[in-house]
């Protein structure tokens, strides 16, 4: 499925997370792709709900009653945590498709998650880009957990990173949050050392630079956290806006230090964020 305007030109995949295969800005590739993969991770970015990150093992507790969910990392079989939620390996419904806007929807039914959600995307060009809107609504006769996100790559080369933060959520061996510490400034992003680290009091937007152009994230309100991944040797990184840190649900703070929320049996909630691509001066 394809937007397309003047400048933009966005490739929708309905059939996969209803997630971004190509954001062209003036015939560049804003996002980082790679053509020959046709799973989820090839995409240049994709939601995530009705969490995001790792839940540790799978297994928590919500109301007195235990859940444990599958593991569902697609070329990793053995990796021990379910991670980033249901909505970007599963198929939406094109719900409405104009030149520059589509609607796309998905009911998750009870399974191991064990409430009834609809989620929501809605894509809108702008003359620079595009808004990313990102809703879910709970189905369930009784209170539901709930997180929401996006989950965008992009390409590592000659990049820098500007993004405002106040601490930091550090990853133990288990890829788990292990402890948080405060940071007095920005940390080195791109730099030799590997990230795989939630980030906490995101404020203001998230700029990427190349040397030609840069795209500038306006994240909704409710995504305070970035989690930032930098793997060695590859040519990609992620600054994904989220609501909340990984494994929220099993955490002991509060939900303001976790970010954490339920939704009430009805209750839908909506987040729309922006991606606008500009040259450099």
């Amino acid at each position: 499925m394809l937007l397309r305007n003047d400048r933009v030109a966005l490739c929708l995949t309905p059939a996969l997370g209803g997630g971004v295969k190509s954001f062209r800005w003036n015939g560049r590739e804003i996002f980082h792709t790679r053509p020959g993969d046709a799973g989820p991770l090839a995409l240049g970015c994709f939601p995530l709900s009705p969490f995001s990150g790792r839940i540790a093992r799978g297994r928590f507790t919500a109301e007195g009653r235990a859940i444990t969910l599958e593991r569902n990392h697609p070329s990793d079989p053995d990796h021990p945590h379910t991670l980033h939620g249901f909505d970007w390996l599963a198929p939406f419904e094109t719900v409405e498709v104009k030149e520059t806007r589509a609607v796309l929807c998905r009911q998750h039914q009870h399974g191991a998650w064990p409430w009834r959600y609809e989620a929501e995307q809605i894509y809108a060009l702008t003359n620079d880009g595009y808004r990313h809107a990102l809703a879910i609504t709970n189905l369930s006769d009784r209170p539901m957990p709930a997180g929401l996100g996006l989950h965008p790559y992009f390409p590592r080369a000659r990049a820098r990173l500007a993004l405002e933060i106040d601490g930091v959520w550090e990853n133990g061996a288990t890829l788990i949050p292990s402890r948080w510490r405060a940071l007095v400034g920005a940390p080195d992003w791109l730099g030799r050392t590997p990230l795989d680290h939630c980030f906490t009091g995101r404020r203001g937007p998230i700029v990427i630079d190349w040397p030609s152009c840069r795209v500038t994230i306006a994240p909704d309100p409710a995504f305070t956290f970035a989690v930032v991944f930098t793997p060695p040797g590859e040519d990609y990184f992620c600054v994904e806006p989220v609501s909340h840190m990984p494994d929220a649900v099993n955490r002991r703070e509060s939900p303001a230090a976790t970010g954490w929320r339920w939704l009430a049996p009805g209750e839908r909630w909506a987040t729309t964020s922006s991606f606008e691509a500009a040259a450099k001066p």
